[in-house]
């Protein structure tokens, strides 16, 4: 029983490679919260998302933000 628990744990995080790479390239600092929430640090404020979409979503609207800041 503790090893389904454990594999559903590991397959839970492993769903989340691909945006941890997108805050690795970002400097944006993050971390796991028990069971299998992810957790960052942005600008000076943390955040926590339950879904690998959620923080897919978060990226993005930072990625447009930065982009309507940027001056011509």
């Amino acid at each position: 029983m503790a090893e389904d628990v454990e594999a559903e744990l590991q397959n839970d995080r492993k769903a989340y490679t691909e945006v941890k790479r997108m805050l690795r390239d970002r400097d944006i600092e993050y971390s796991f919260v028990y069971p299998s929430k992810l957790r960052i640090l942005h600008m000076g404020k943390a955040k926590s998302f339950s879904t690998p979409s959620e923080v897919k979503n978060f990226i993005d609207s930072q990625s447009k933000d930065a982009e309507a800041s940027t001056p011509e």
